[in-house]
């Protein structure tokens, strides 16, 4: 897949020319709803103004092969107000400037397809009434980011609780997106993870893209290189952004690093700390999946634990060090562990005492 300068569409118009890797005819709405940054079927159903393939006009179920150019131009999306709603929130942290909220498991961050209520903004929209930010995004300020998400500056998975920082105004937007986009914060997680890692700490790279088979999936794309290490702070020789930028024409991936240590191993299961190095989506669940050592309870990258049952996701964002505001120094937010990461832990130990 190529995209023009391999960002979303710009100008709502998307190009995109249909990876080699496909074997046999897909549907044009469904191939281009597999990508990432493009929008899903039933959105490119109601905004394409025009679809060709190969410079002439076709219907979004038209078949496309590899190697076909496909271009759409699409209506601007529209933007839809955030309507308060009153939802408790476990606030860590608040000022004028952010606010660091211990996200709950099964809460999606921002509004979109089929999540258009009860979201983590409806519930900050709910809290700051009195703040047409999380409403409108506009704070009479510098830029609040998408209108249809105002003040996010990072995202965790619907399963995935934990630590989470949202901008409450245009400027601290400005400052806060930065620090991630330089990595400049130090993003620290806990999984329970099936099987026993050989290394007690170590570093696993590999590329991160859309899964050629299973386009809904993220996969790891060209090399994967899972080595050991002292600790998960340790920088991990042979490994630097730019240089693995450079073979994303090879692999179609972009470049992911993440390093760990194990804090607890059980009777078939560990206990790991993890730094997230990079943040591309589904990263550590792809990473450690990839090196034989998926997370417990993950419904798209491990198989079902019949010894266990039904476990929610076993990963939590622990703690996030991050700068508020322009010339202050990072600081550290903890989150506590949520009550289904508990009870998913005396499940396992349970389970683990029981096998003996």
């Amino acid at each position: 897949m190529t995209m023009a300068n391999d960002t979303p569409p710009v100008n709502d118009t998307l190009k995109v020319t249909v990876d080699e890797g496909v074997t046999g005819p897909v549907r044009l709405d469904a191939y281009l709803a597999g990508l990432e940054g493009t929008p899903n079927r039933s959105s490119l159903k109601l905004r394409s103004r025009t679809v060709t393939c190969n410079g002439r006009p076709v219907k979004l179920s038209a078949p496309v092969t590899a190697g076909d150019r496909i271009e759409v131009v699409l209506e601007p999306e529209e933007t839809r107000d955030i309507v308060p709603e009153d939802i408790p929130l476990d606030i860590i942290y608040e000022d004028s400037r952010a606010v660091v909220v211990n996200k709950p498991p099964g809460m999606v961050v921002h509004p979109g397809a089929g999540n258009w209520s009860g979201t983590l903004l409806h519930a900050l929209a709910g809290r700051y009434r009195d703040s047409p930010f999380f409403t409108t995004g506009d704070d009479g300020g510098d830029d609040g980011g998408d209108p249809n998400r105002p003040g996010i500056v990072h995202r965790l998975d619907k399963d995935t609780g934990g630590v989470l920082v949202v901008a409450r105004n245009g400027d601290s937007y400005t400052h806060l997106v930065r620090q991630f986009a330089r990595r400049r914060t130090r993003k620290i997680y806990l999984a329970l993870v099936k099987g026993s890692p050989v290394h007690s700490s170590g570093s696993i790279a590999g590329a991160i893209g859309r899964d050629r088979y299973h386009r809904t999936r993220f996969a790891v794309h060209g090399e994967l290189r899972h080595s050991a290490l002292p600790d998960l702070d340790t920088p991990v020789d042979g490994w630097r952004e730019k240089d693995d930028e450079n073979q994303r024409g090879k692999h179609k991936g972009r470049p992911a690093l993440t390093t760990y240590t194990v804090l607890r191993r059980f009777n078939g299961y560990t206990l790991l700390k993890l730094r997230l190095h990079t943040g591309r989506t589904h990263q550590l669940r792809v990473h450690l999946a990839a090196i034989g050592h998926p997370v417990v309870g993950d419904p798209i990258y491990a198989r079902a634990d019949r010894s266990l049952g039904d476990m929610p996701l076993m990963l939590h964002a622990r703690q996030l060090e991050i700068s508020l505001a322009e010339g202050e120094t990072r600081r550290s937010f903890r989150a506590p562990l949520s009550r289904a990461f508990r009870e998913g832990m005396r499940k396992m130990q349970k389970a683990v005492q029981y096998s003996r």
